[in-house]
């Protein structure tokens, strides 16, 4: 089903309008009764205009923090007159880095966050096609020849993008997944339960990783921070308490980090792993500096814990290295990656040592059974490599971050890129 952004400058008039069959309707808002709206949300369920403007509230409450000035008009009655235009395309298609409303109309896409070579690339679309057409498992094991040489493939190929301590790799089928699976690893080897993360990050779905997700938690009771999950503040230097003016606020961050863990460790606290993305997406992309998390790493192994880096969204080279901690100097010691790693087909891994896995072999062995073909995410690495994808983002980010300083310096409304 297509998503469909939808915004309209006047909030006297609600519109639902598809190029097929189903007739428009238009009706005021402001007089509206019970009955004609639920005729109309039932025409929206009907035309899939409800599920489309449920996936984009997000969005509609931006445009309305945003300060967007609603008029509350009537249509022109002069035919003369322009009619008041409303700012609507509805996604239909992609197609590399662009998408495509009803119209035609093309748009480039800065928002999509899993098509990591491009929407429809047909090298990754053939290898979808073509793994369908083959027996993907029977009886907990891979009966086709093909599946097969393509998992060795692609487990060659990706350890060969890991450092060398991380040797064994788990294929499941989510970032969540593999998020969770990266803590159990992790309270296995070290025989600890709890696990630190970093404020406003998201970590997963499911049980374990939204856990750790401080993004979910609320006042309301659901999502509430559980016992076992603590919490560091980002060391943001732009929006934080230490600004990048002081010299010494990478440190006091530090610090700051330091004193927490050591006052959980004389409580008898025992942390089994931090979780952290190498870039904070959820708080404005705020790159934290390699210093800090130098100091807070090897902090972290002082008191026996682990290092989980979540590359879900930082790696694959979008920070122009192939994995995002490279930036910091740092080495993980486990590594998870999700969907853009198959261009949004249901497929993520955990990287890890045999050494730290093995405690947990009879879980992952079964994992490992699982019919879990990563044709798609072979091609997606095959691509990466064919057309230089990591050195492109190393240009064209150059280039943009220089466009970007300069318009910064014209535009007042510009604090930080």
């Amino acid at each position: 089903m297509p998503y469909c952004h939808y915004f309209k400058e006047s909030s006297a008039y609600s519109s639902v309008t598809n190029n097929s069959s189903y007739r428009s309707v238009i009706l005021s808002l402001d007089t509206m009764s019970v009955r004609d709206r639920r005729k109309q949300q039932l025409i929206q369920c009907r035309d899939g205009a409800l599920d489309r403007k449920t996936i984009n509230s997000i969005v509609r409450k931006v445009v309305t923090a945003g300060g967007v000035k609603r008029k509350h008009t009537e249509h022109p009655s002069n035919g003369d007159e322009k009619k008041k235009k409303s700012s609507k395309f509805c996604i239909v298609k992609g197609e590399g880095q662009y998408v495509y409303d009803e119209d035609g109309r093309q748009f480039l896409d800065c928002a999509a966050s899993v098509t990591h070579v491009g929407h429809s690339h047909p090298h990754v679309v053939r290898a979808f096609c073509e793994s369908q057409a083959s027996a993907l498992q029977w009886n907990g094991e891979n009966i086709d020849q093909r599946n097969t040489k393509q998992r060795e493939a692609f487990l060659s190929k990706f350890r060969s993008l890991l450092p060398a301590s991380l040797t064994k790799v788990i294929l499941v089928n989510s970032g969540s997944s593999a998020n969770g699976l990266a803590i159990q690893v992790c309270q296995a080897a070290t025989g600890r339960q709890d696990v630190v993360v970093f404020d406003h990050t998201f970590h997963g779905s499911l049980s374990v990783s939204s856990s750790c997700s401080p993004m979910t938690f609320n006042k309301e009771g659901s999502g509430v921070k559980k016992p076992w999950v603590h919490v560091l503040p980002v060391p943001d230097l732009y929006r934080g308490t230490h600004r990048e003016s002081d010299p010494a606020a990478v440190m006091k961050y530090f610090s700051e980090a330091k004193c927490i863990l050591e006052d959980l460790v004389k409580k008898g606290v025992k942390i089994a792993c931090i979780m952290m993305e190498p870039i904070f997406t959820f708080q404005g992309m705020t790159m934290a500096e390699p210093v800090y998390m130098q100091e807070l790493v090897k902090y972290i192994h002082q008191i026996g814990a682990l290092v989980v880096m979540d590359e879900v969204q930082g790696g694959l080279g979008r920070m122009g290295t192939t994995w995002g901690y490279q930036h910091l100097g740092i080495e993980p010691d486990v590594l998870t990656c999700g969907k853009p790693l198959s261009n949004g087909y249901p497929l993520a891994v955990m990287a890890t040592s045999h050494r730290l896995a093995r405690p947990l072999q009879n879980i992952t062995d079964i994992i490992e059974r699982e019919g879990i073909n990563p044709g798609p995410s072979l091609a997606v690495l095959e691509v990466m490599e064919k057309e230089q994808r990591v050195s492109h983002v190393v240009k064209v980010g150059s280039r943009l971050m220089r466009l970007l300083r300069d318009l910064a310096q014209r535009r007042r409304y510009i604090g930080q890129v």
